[in-house]
C-alpha cells in the first residue's frame, strides 16, 4: 500500500492578513518617525535662533551701544545705526538671519538723537517666525527699551 502523500497549504488568508497588518504598522512607525524628526529639527532651529538673538543683544548692551550700567552712549548709537547693514549683521553674529533694532521710550515711541530715529535694519513684517529680545537701558536720563527682532 502506498502512503498518502500530504501536501502543505500553499495559500492562506491568515498570512495575507498578518502581512497587511505588519506593513500598516510599519507605515505608521515611519510616518511618526518623520513627523517627530521634522518637529525636532524645527525646534532646534528655533533654539539656535534664540541663542543667536540673545548673544547679539548681549553684544549690543555690553559692548557696542553702552558705556556701562546699561546707559546708551548717543555717539555709539548713531554710529551703529549709520553703518552698513550686512557688515553690522556679521559683527553681531547674525550672519544667517535678518534683524531689526529699535530703541523706544517707555511710551513705545521711537527715540531720536539729533532728529535721527533710533531704528535700524529690515522690517520683519512678512516673517513667520521671529525672535524678539527686549533690553532696558537709559538714554539721556530717560528709560530706553532696545528691541531686537531676529528672523530667517
Amino acid at each position: 500500500m502506498k502512503a498518502k502523500e500530504k501536501f502543505g497549504q500553499l495559500f492562506s488568508m491568515d498570512i495575507l492578513i498578518a502581512i497587511g497588518v505588519g506593513l500598516l504598522m510599519l507605515t505608521f512607525v515611519v510616518m511618526f518617525w518623520n513627523l517627530n524628526s521634522n518637529n525636532l529639527n524645527l525646534k532646534q532651529e528655533r533654539i539656535e535662533m534664540q541663542r543667536t538673538a540673545f548673544d547679539a543683544s548681549n553684544e549690543l548692551m555690553e559692548i557696542t551701544l553702552v558705556d556701562g550700567n546699561n546707559i546708551f552712549d548717543p555717539e555709539k548709537v548713531v554710529n551703529f545705526i549709520s553703518g552698513p547693514y550686512n557688515q553690522t549683521k556679521e559683527e553681531l553674529g547674525l550672519g544667517g538671519y535678518e534683524f531689526h533694532l529699535t530703541i523706544k521710550n517707555e511710551n513705545g515711541q521711537v527715540m531720536e538723537i539729533n532728529s535721527t530715529p533710533l531704528e535700524y535694519g529690515i522690517s520683519s513684517e512678512n516673517s513667520t517666525e521671529t525672535i524678539v529680545v527686549k533690553r532696558v537701558g537709559s538714554l539721556n536720563k530717560c528709560v530706553a527699551i532696545l528691541t531686537l527682532e531676529v528672523w530667517k
